[in-house]
């Protein structure tokens, strides 16, 4: 009972988020990948990973939530080690559906 409201919780999460930061992802245009620093490169690569993430918390939520931690990860670590500054606020909106999809998710077969 409690993993299922865990899951449905960080499922419900993963979908504002994304109906959320898609719009903007997708409403800026297609970047010029030469002029960005490597730093901007890693991370809209990295946003789009979260992106694809919220959307697999649908079908496969345990895999999906292993693989947000991952991206949470570097996401933080990348921004730590640029700038020196702690936000967590950015981290935290996607830390809590990660850990309950690795914690609650049911694993789906990889095969249809």
């Amino acid at each position: 009972m409690l993993q299922g409201l865990a899951r449905w919780t960080a499922r419900i999460i993963c979908t504002a988020f994304f109906l959320i930061m898609q719009p903007l992802y997708v409403g800026y245009g297609r970047p010029n990948w030469e002029r960005l620093t490597w730093l901007e490169t890693f991370f809209l690569l990295d946003l789009a990973f979260l992106l694809v993430c919220c959307i697999m918390a649908w079908i496969w939520p345990r895999l999906a939530g292993w693989l947000m931690l991952l991206a949470l990860s570097g996401f933080y670590g990348v921004m730590v080690c640029h700038s020196g500054e702690l936000h967590a606020w950015l981290i935290g909106a996607l830390f809590l559906p990660a850990v309950l999809l690795a914690w609650a998710g049911k694993q789906r077969p990889l095969e249809p």
